[in-house]
């Protein structure tokens, strides 16, 4: 059953414009696998208004034959046509009696593919259908011969009944040794003749006598080639045209097997037989040149073009040959070679020509069947097809399920009498058909003009005229077409840029000319005096029809310019700018400026700014000496990582590969005596690397006018780079001595110590880190481990370190650890004065005995920096990086930059110590032992840099001293009785001696009193004889 469905499955890709619509106007299915499309014609009578779309289906079935072949007919005129089934006359078997070989003759009509082939006389309406498998039978009473003959039917357009064409077989030598076999009807042709020409069909048998032949009807015998090649295949194709002669009708014929490359022939259908007047030969093996044929004049000279296809030419790319006709009757290379687009495309497999839009110049049409689902490709005539032909005007393409679209292709007929050729495609392997229309075309020419012709510069409007001829190629309608005026886009001095107009009816005389004034306003201001004003006028077709009652419908077949681009005009209008009498002005631009801090104003000493200092800004002074500079520009280069922390209202900013330009209109025109001053704040942040030093940053000026310059018109501002900056490193112990009794010497010490990086000046100081090394064995003694997490501040955030080798202890490790604190009983968490001795408080839970050593964070080793410290004396022992047998851990914190002046970072570590897994038995056996402990720290730079940082690389070194307190010794009892004992017998002895003396005597106690009173008796009197 066949299916016919309206429906829009395909897409046109216009390479440049053309004019068939991408969108079908018909399109039929036949859902019984027929192979419908395998053959598509088109045909028109434009003196009856009628028209046909007519498709060959070879492998159709009927009940009474097995897959003869049909064709169907459908009449173009009515909305939703019923196919007309084409068939022979006789659809049963025939019989006939073949005399010259004494033979009874029967034709089968079962798998015969009518509708393989199939052509029709334009001028008689008369259509012949092949079907080139018929079998027949050639039988006696004692013999049967079988061939795959080949037959052809003919009747009239109207008629759904053919006749067999060659009743007898009179046409065919039975007698031959090879008379069988022929597939006569696989290519059939009607040529269009001029006025006055006859027209006789060609047939192709490409297995006739085994090399194939064409026959010319009304001649007695076939051509045959001269050339012998079993694989041949003369008749695959067949044509006609043209070539040599307006007058002089000459046929043509293909054999695409020969000699496996293949070879096509010209033939004069005057003679009996035709004689071969021209051959072509193909270029490569397999090419299957000859594969399709088609001719027609594609450059309006008046003689046609031969066109060959090579659908295996490459892989399966394909090929297309144009051959030029002329009057000298010699092909020599081909004129024009058109190679397919896609590998396994098989491009050239069918070919078709017609002017579709009438433009005098036919028009090629190309079948590649197999480039995805198919595509169709339109390739414009012109009078130079070499230039013309480099790329299709049109590519057709399918969007549906549809597959092999474009394996056949009629000869495009106006069906829908608008004046232009339509076309009809088939795709046999989806059993697809379809109808695309031509839309009309029209030449147009626009041209436009403006009043006044010239402009002042204190103009305020000024007026477009536009006038517009048309010429019309086809049947009369009336139309619609728009007009886009486009006035000086870029530059924006007209108060509308775009402007519309749409006229929706215009005559429908061949030609006529509509003109329309439209009025442009200039805008207040305008900075650009020296360059004309362009106005670009374009116009289109539009999408609506006016019909014969004066309504305006939608159209989609409205027509289209030539050539299928817009038609546009361009004029210019120009400014008087009163620069004498060449209009040219010559003008001299000189340019200064300076830099200064942005903060205060003051000019940048030497030019010379210190990387991380505050930012500046650079003020360019414009003066012109000469006549007016119109359209003048300042254009700032600003060096790399250098940008504006705001920018002028007439400037604007553009960026290439990290590189700023500040565009900037100056006063148009700057006439003479006039400055300009502009002031360019720079953001400097991202200059901020200290290896700068001594480099220079380079801002470039450059002017440009439209006027003549003269002088120079670029000059450059340096800045010379200086760095500055320094760092300092603290170390501090929260106490620096303790004194420690001997009984502490088994428990764990708590102590700080606390380092701080300062840095001082603008220059920033980047990847920077703080190594500190830490004594924390000896031996294979564990002896100190950190207790807190080490975490370094950077202006107010903290960031964890990494530690190497020395254990660290989480807080919930060693939460009963003693505590060593001053003596205000608070920890030291800040860098505080010196004391000289603090006090060491017992925790009442203290039992730790040993280190805890789990957790610990290990780094990269870094090599340790040692520094020697005071010989030790007899009771001193140094514990430090240097020391005999004792082994650093690392601390490494990374700072990411220190920017700022007086910048400043902080690392406060708090250790636990054991002095017995230190000192061992050496602390308990000997008396008055000094611990001096001494970690080591510096900063570095992770990335070397070329300018040099005061500070980086000096050690500082933090020492906390632990003295050891003897405790009283116990005396023994006996030692205490001796004593006693021993004293009491001194006293005794003591005793006995002063006795000895008469110490105890009192005798002389006695007479010393006396002799104490005679005296004072003596010194009473002496006194009164003085008084007296």
């Amino acid at each position: 059953m066949i299916l016919t469905v309206i429906l829009f499955i395909l897409r046109g890709t216009p390479i440049w414009a053309y004019n068939i619509h991408e969108k079908p106007s018909l399109m039929l299915q036949d859902s019984t696998f027929s192979y419908f499309g395998y053959s598509i014609l088109l045909h028109a009578q434009h003196n009856h208004a009628k028209s046909w779309l007519i498709v060959g289906a070879p492998k159709s079935k009927l009940a009474s034959v097995a897959e003869p072949g049909l064709v169907y007919k459908y009449n173009l005129q009515l909305e939703k046509s019923q196919p007309v089934r084409i068939q022979p006359k006789e659809l049963t078997e025939e019989k006939d009696f073949i005399s010259s070989v004494n033979h009874d003759l029967l034709i089968r009509k079962d798998y015969g593919w009518f509708g393989a082939s199939m052509s029709i006389d334009p001028g008689a309406s008369i259509l012949t259908v092949c079907a080139p498998r018929t079998m027949i039978t050639l039988y006696s009473s004692t013999t049967k011969f079988q061939s795959m003959h080949g037959v052809c039917y003919s009747g009239n357009i109207t008629a759904d009944r053919l006749e067999l064409d060659d009743q007898n077989f009179a046409n065919h030598d039975f007698t031959s040794e090879f008379w069988y076999n022929p597939i006569h009807g696989f290519s059939v042709h009607y040529p269009m003749v001029l006025a006055g020409t006859s027209n006789a069909m060609i047939t192709g048998s490409p297995r006739e006598e085994l090399v194939g032949s064409v026959f010319i009807k009304g001649q007695s015998r076939s051509v045959y080639m001269s050339k012998l090649d079993d694989n041949s295949m003369f008749g695959y194709a067949v044509s006609s045209g043209y070539f040599f002669n307006r007058q002089q009708l000459l046929y043509a014929g293909s054999a695409p097997g020969f000699n496996l490359v293949g070879w096509v022939a010209i033939v004069d259908p005057t003679t009996n037989p035709g004689i071969v007047l021209a051959e072509f030969d193909g270029t490569m093996i397999g090419e299957f040149f000859g594969g399709s044929l088609a001719a027609c004049d594609l450059n309006n000279d008046g003689l046609d073009e031969i066109i060959i296809g090579a659908p295996h030419w490459g892989q399966d790319h394909g090929r297309v040959y144009i051959y030029l006709g002329n009057s000298e009757s010699t092909f020599e290379e081909a004129d024009v070679i058109l190679n397919g687009y896609k590998e396994g495309s098989f491009f050239g497999y069918s070919l078709s020509c017609g002017d579709l839009d009438m433009d005098d110049f036919d028009d090629l049409i190309v079948g590649a069947p197999w480039e995805d689902n198919g595509v169709v490709y339109i390739f414009n005539g012109d009078s130079s097809l070499k230039s013309k032909f480099e790329i299709a005007s049109q590519k057709i393409t399918v969007t549906s399920p549809a597959m092999t679209f474009g394996f056949s292709l009629a000869k495009p007929v106006d069906i829908d009498f608008n004046g232009f050729p339509d076309l009809a495609i088939g795709a046999f392997k989806s059993n697809y058909a379809m109808v695309l229309n031509s839309r009309p075309v029209v030449k147009s020419n626009v041209r436009v003009t403006t009043i006044p012709s010239s402009l002042d510069t204190n103009s305020t409007f000024f007026i477009v005229q536009i006038c517009v001829n048309h010429t019309r190629m086809g049947s009369l309608s009336h139309e619609s077409f728009d007009l886009t005026i486009n006035i000086d886009e870029n530059l924006n001095r007209v108060k509308k840029s775009q402007l519309f107009l749409s006229y929706p009816s215009w005559s429908g005389d061949t030609e006529t000319t509509v003109c329309f004034n439209q009025t442009a306003n200039l805008t207040e201001t305008i900075l650009n005096y020296i360059d004309p004003i362009p106005i670009t006028v374009i116009h289109t077709y539009g999408n609506f029809r006016v019909i014969d009652n004066g309504s305006v419908v939608a159209c989609s077949l409205c027509p289209m310019e030539h050539d299928g681009s817009s038609k546009s005009h361009d004029i210019n209008i120009s400014f008087k700018i009163g620069c004498g009498e060449d209009e040219i002005c010559t003008s001299l631009i000189s340019i200064t400026g300076s830099f200064h801090y942005a903060s205060n104003g003051r000019t940048l000493e030497n030019n010379t700014w210190i990387v991380g200092s505050k930012d500046i800004n650079l003020q360019v002074i414009l003066a012109n000496t000469k006549e007016p500079a119109y359209s003048a520009v300042l254009v700032l280069t600003l060096p790399k990582n250098t940008f504006l922390r705001s920018i002028l209202d007439s400037c604007k900013e553009e960026v290439d590969n990290g590189i700023v330009k500040v565009i900037c209109a100056l006063n148009n025109p700057l006439v003479v005596n006039q400055n300009k001053t502009l002031i360019f704040d720079l953001n400097m942040n991202e200059v901020n690397n200290g290896s700068l030093d001594g480099t220079n940053l380079t801002f470039t000026a450059r002017v440009t006018t439209r006027s003549r310059q003269l002088g120079d018109s670029v000059m450059v501002f340096p800045v010379f780079l200086r760095s500055n900056a320094s760092l300092t490193l603290e170390g501090h112990a929260n106490e620096r001595n303790y004194d420690l009794p001997v009984e502490f010497s088994a428990q764990n010490i708590s102590f700080e110590h606390l380092y701080k990086i300062s840095k001082f000046g603008f220059t920033p100081v980047p990847n920077t880190k703080l190594i500190v090394k830490v004594p924390y064995r000896v031996k294979d003694r564990k002896f100190l481990a950190i207790t807190n997490a080490p975490m370094i501040t950077v202006s107010g955030k903290s960031y964890r370190c990494y530690t190497h080798d020395v254990p660290v202890i989480q807080n919930k490790q060693h939460s009963f650890i003693r505590k060593v604190i001053g003596p205000d009983e608070t920890d030291k968490s800040e860098l505080n004065a010196h004391s000289n001795l603090s006090r060491l408080t017992r925790s009442p839970d203290s039992f730790l005995q040993s280190l805890l050593l789990s957790n610990v964070t290990t780094l990269l080793n870094n090599t340790a920096r040692f520094f020697t410290s005071a010989t030790p004396g007899p009771n001193l022992r140094t514990v430090n990086c240097s020391s005999t047998n004792v082994q650093c851990g690392t601390i490494i914190c990374k700072i990411a930059v220190l920017s700022g002046d007086h910048d400043s970072t902080s690392l406060r570590l708090q250790y636990s110590i054991s002095i017995s897994q230190l000192m061992g038995d050496e602390w308990l056996n000997n008396d008055g032992h000094i611990i001096e402990f001494i970690s080591e720290a510096w900063v570095d730079i992770q990335e070397p840099v070329n300018w040099a940082v005061r500070g980086i690389g000096n050690v500082t070194k933090v020492t906390t001293t632990f003295i050891k307190i003897n405790p009283p010794r116990r005396v023994n009892v006996w030692i205490i009785v001796g004593c006693i004992l021993l004293g009491l017998l001194a006293l005794f002895l003591i005793a006995i001696g002063l006795r000895q003396m008469g110490f105890f005597r009192r005798q002389k106690k006695e007479e010393m009193n006396e002799i104490k009173e005679h005296d004072s008796h003596k010194d009473t009197r002496r006194l009164s004889d003085t008084n007296f």
